[in-house]
């Protein structure tokens, strides 16, 4: 049994990863969110919990919590906590600032830890530049330990509408597995 639980009217889904990789850029657009309209680097003290409409209409009485969560290492001590109960993980990467290799650490303590299945992980490869680097995504591998996560390539400024039905389809197998066990 894993230390998940999803509880009747609430979903947690944590976004996780390394410091600067676009983890709130993603939180406040998936949240319908903004917060701030300049592109300055403000980063993340510990956590910021959003909340979010439901679009999945199977589940309309769900309400997701999306836990926008620092990359600073300094408050590695308040990762069980906020591991506890998260149902979801969406790890966020910059493919031209890490590797697959640096997203271990958080698949090892946030999805690894919380018994999560692959099918409850994402990696958003998110590229904050105006246009994609290709060869960055191309040459991104996840590790062997995560095999079977699914990694999706991301541009916000060009393909918006993406992002939301993939994250819809995430929150569908989400709520789907809930159903099954």
């Amino acid at each position: 049994m894993s230390e998940t639980s999803i509880s009747d009217s609430r979903t947690k889904i944590l976004v996780i990863g390394p410091p600067q990789c676009g983890k709130t850029v993603i939180s406040n657009f998936v949240a319908d969110t903004t917060e701030s309209t300049s592109k300055e680097y403000r980063p993340t003290k510990g956590v910021r919990i959003l909340e979010l409409e439901n679009e999945i209409h199977e589940q309309p009485d769900k309400l997701i919590e999306l836990w926008d969560c620092s990359g600073d290492r300094k408050y590695e001590d308040c990762w069980a906590a906020l591991r506890y109960g998260a149902c979801g993980v969406v790890l966020v990467a910059d493919p031209e600032r890490c590797s697959g290799q640096d997203l271990l650490i958080w698949y090892n303590e946030f999805v690894v830890k919380t018994g999560l299945r692959p099918g409850n992980v994402m990696v958003l490869l998110f590229n904050s530049n105006q246009s994609t680097n290709d060869s960055a995504i191309a040459d991104f591998r996840l590790p062997p330990q995560m095999s079977g996560i699914r990694t999706i390539p991301l541009n916000i400024d060009h393909d918006e509408e993406a992002l939301r039905n993939d994250f819809n389809f995430f929150l569908a197998k989400i709520f789907k597995d809930d159903e099954e066990s």
